[in-house]
């Protein structure tokens, strides 16, 4: 789910530097989707584990696993209203221009996010991860 997430967020970003608005906001609405779909596994997944008696409690491996698991439910959950917020903001700024300058407008807003996404590879990443990225030598590879 979240490969294929990835997925629909290239292919919007290139339908909207294509101008295609309509497969753009398609794409986006199926990452949307996407991440939807990933809590509602992860509900699931809980409740089995749950139902089966594992708890956070039951093990110091359960424990890090919910707590992990946990930390990447709340990690979608920003990035679901992130994604809600840049689309109103590039909503706001495309009303904000002239007609002919709308889709550079939006443009703009998706580079931001590519942008945003290599600066944490080169450096977000290194801080987040200090000790895997010293085996490989390179930017944001463990």
């Amino acid at each position: 789910v979240l490969i294929a997430s990835s997925v629909t967020v290239v292919l919007a970003w290139a339908s909207l530097l294509l101008k295609n608005f309509g497969r753009f906001r398609l794409y986006w609405g199926i990452t949307i989707a996407f991440a939807f779909v990933f809590l509602v596994v992860k509900y699931f997944e809980y409740c089995g584990k749950f139902a089966h008696g594992f708890y956070p409690k039951t093990s110091p491996l359960l424990g890090l696993y919910f707590l992990m698991t946990f930390l990447h439910v709340i990690h979608v959950i920003g990035g679901i209203i992130v994604m809600f917020m840049a689309a109103g903001f590039c909503m706001l700024e495309a009303g904000l221009v002239r007609s002919k300058n709308a889709a550079m407008q939006s443009t703009k807003n998706v580079a931001l996010f590519s942008v945003a996404g290599i600066m944490f590879w080169l450096i977000g990443y290194n801080m987040a991860y200090p000790s895997a990225t010293v085996a490989a030598g390179l930017f944001g590879i463990s």
